[in-house]
């Protein structure tokens, strides 16, 4: 998971059809734990970039070798 802005962006290593990614767009929501905090996200949207535009070079280099080119995206309610 990286932050981009306000939004929080996910790789999908395990592709847009794994039962996590479907669950969350189904809920239109979901929570994770960071920094020891419980964060609320909604509005989760999937999305292809091969060429990883938001994800920081380190992890790009990484994700490209194993052919991620998936993410979602989700952003704190309102």
């Amino acid at each position: 998971m990286f932050r981009v802005g306000d939004r929080y962006l996910f790789a999908l290593t395990y592709g847009r059809d794994s039962d996590w990614v479907q669950n969350v767009v189904s809920a239109g929501r979901c929570e994770i734990t960071t920094r020891r905090k419980q964060v609320e996200l909604v509005n989760p949207t999937v999305f292809s970039d091969p060429a990883r535009r938001d994800i920081p070079v380190p992890a790009r280099w990484i994700l490209g070798l194993i052919d991620v080119e998936d993410f979602m995206t989700l952003e704190r309610p309102l």
